[in-house]
């Protein structure tokens, strides 16, 4: 009998690892984040910003330009997970071990078991402060930061949580600390560190960048003081097993690029290069951080390249050295920094999206500062990083994204865009929509100057087509358009159940009509440079 249930448990824990090991093979998923900034006197507080994130949203991750404990205690137990900032006056005093443990100890030690910290900012923008001192103790400061991380024996915790009976148990915790956990979990230690093992093949610090859901692994066996035992209770367990975290990283602004167009020419500053992003990278790569970037499309554009921007249908831009067209300009701006990367010889360094954004109110003479502008950059940029198309250079891959920012934040300085960043006003209603709203919430949240909440759509009922009037020159590049950006056009191609009647204002209308419909169905989703209309009429209704 001991036997049977040994091989049983053995089977139920292989089939859990093979089916972790099937996940890891697709890739990452792109996960969505926000900068959390507070430079403002109207704010809620972190308490409910942090139930609100939790409870009518769809962000999971969260960056703070601080290591703010009443925020850090505000996200306990939600499972969001933070990223803390050093500020970039502290970067000379962390180069000191001794400081950077005292840092550690204050503002990472104390919120760890309850707050998901999964990284450690050290500074941002440094290069671009064209500060010496900071810039040479940047590197220094990290390696410190990490030392001090692993003297805490914060590079070897397990985060899980269990649910039996509608109770949910759960703790983010140490090796060695099992006493703090409730007793249901003191007993699936046993095959956690098991599952450890088998996932040694591949970096675990990986598993919770990918954002992928808790594990449901159902029928466990776990060991216990009895021996093995039976339960069918359910284990939910966050990919996230002895990992070395939290990460050390920091963001960079594409200012550190001396070239950048076209993007297979991205190369780093000369001097930067070799004394600092080198040394940086050699140590994101060993440690398996992510070398983090804050690219902003809209700092880049002019009214000429305002649809290049806002990721709307557009001629594209063509890179004479590689062959490659882009359609948007965040992939030139993320190529260009990987083109860099390479260059080094780190391409193999995982990227992050740091920080990046579209304001909606700005001052006059600005280009596409209002409303519809940025819910049209945001909700596309979403779709885009998480939808595993990746870029030019970087096919197949999604991204970890932070939306700038959470708040409009009336006391930021600067032009007026400055203080519009948001995806929410202070009240937390939504600035404007970009999908991001739980289904319960975007009723009770809905804003006027929401675009659609102005003209809500009723699924299967709208359709997207060419307007009356548009020449065939500007259908055929949404055509290139929407098929270039990774969508399926397989039925209009020859052979395809759409490809009769072969006119391009015909494979124009399956073409806007397909990326209307996997955009969120908004009006600006049918623009095409004014050459889309809402219809009525199904354009599959057209095909042969």
């Amino acid at each position: 009998m001991k036997e049977k249930i040994a091989a049983a448990a053995a089977s139920a824990i292989v089939s859990t690892l093979l089916a972790i090991m099937l996940a890891l093979a697709h890739g990452a998923e792109g996960t969505i984040g926000v900068n959390y900034g507070t430079v403002a006197n109207n704010l809620p507080p972190p308490e409910q910003v942090a139930q609100f994130l939790l409870d009518s949203t769809i962000i999971n991750r969260v960056r703070l330009f601080d290591a703010n404990p009443d925020a850090l205690q505000a996200f306990a137990h939600t499972g969001i997970a933070i990223s803390v900032t050093v500020a970039n006056d502290q970067i000379p005093s962390l180069t000191n071990l001794s400081f950077a443990q005292q840092w550690v100890k204050s503002n990472v030690s104390p919120f760890i078991r309850a707050t998901n910290i999964v990284r450690i900012l050290v500074g941002n923008e440094v290069l671009s402060t064209a500060n010496k001192l900071l810039i040479m103790s940047l590197v220094p400061a990290m390696q410190a930061v990490h030392t001090a991380l692993v003297g805490e024996s914060l590079d070897r915790r397990i985060q899980a949580r269990y649910a039996s009976g509608g109770i949910s148990h759960e703790g983010n915790f140490l090796e060695g600390d099992e006493n703090y956990l409730d007793r249901p979990l003191r007993n699936c230690l046993g095959p956690l560190r098991m599952m450890e093992g088998w996932l040694s093949f591949r970096s675990r610090a990986s598993l919770l960048r990918s954002g992928t859901p808790p594990l449901a692994i159902s029928r466990i066996f776990f060991s216990g003081d009895q021996g093995l035992l039976f339960s069918d209770q359910r284990l939910l367990l966050w990919p996230f097993l002895a990992s070395s975290f939290p990460e050390v990283s920091t963001p960079h602004s594409l200012g550190v690029l001396s070239t950048s167009t076209p993007p297979s020419t991205g190369k780093f500053w000369k001097g930067y290069d070799t004394h600092v992003l080198k040394p940086l990278l050699s140590f994101l790569k060993a440690t398996n951080s992510p070398f983090m970037v804050n690219p902003y499309p809209f700092f880049g554009c002019s009214a000429e390249t305002l649809d290049f921007a806002l990721f709307r249908p557009n001629s594209g831009v063509f890179d004479e050295n590689t062959g490659l067209n882009y359609t948007n300009m965040l992939d030139a701006q993320l190529d260009a920094v990987f083109s860099a990367m390479k260059l080094m010889g780190y391409d193999d360094v995982d990227i992050v999206i740091a920080e990046t954004g579209w304001p909606s109110a700005g001052d006059d003479g600005e280009v596409g500062v209002d409303p519809d502008s940025a819910a049209a950059y945001n909700a596309h940029l979403i779709q885009h990083v998480v939808s595993g198309v990746g870029t030019p250079m970087m096919p197949n891959r999604t991204f970890e994204t932070y939306i700038f920012a959470l708040f409009n934040e009336d006391l930021k300085p600067g032009p007026t865009c400055e203080r519009h960043f948001g995806l929410f006003e202070p009240d937390l209603t939504p600035a404007y929509d970009v999908g991001i709203l739980r289904p319960t919430a975007s009723n009770f949240h809905s804003s006027p100057r929401d675009p659609a909440a102005r003209h809500p759509r009723t699924a299967g009922k709208l359709w997207c087509l060419p307007r009356e009037g548009a020449g065939e020159e500007a259908l055929q590049r949404n055509i290139d358009y929407v098929c270039g950006s990774g969508l399926d056009c397989r039925p209009i191609q020859a052979g395809g159940r759409c490809f009769a009647p072969n006119t391009v204002r015909a494979h124009a209308a399956y073409a806007m009509n397909l990326y209307f419909q996997s955009t969120g169905r908004h009006d600006y989703d049918c623009d095409f440079g004014q050459t889309g209309a809402i219809s009525t009429v199904d354009p599959s209704t057209l095909c042969y």
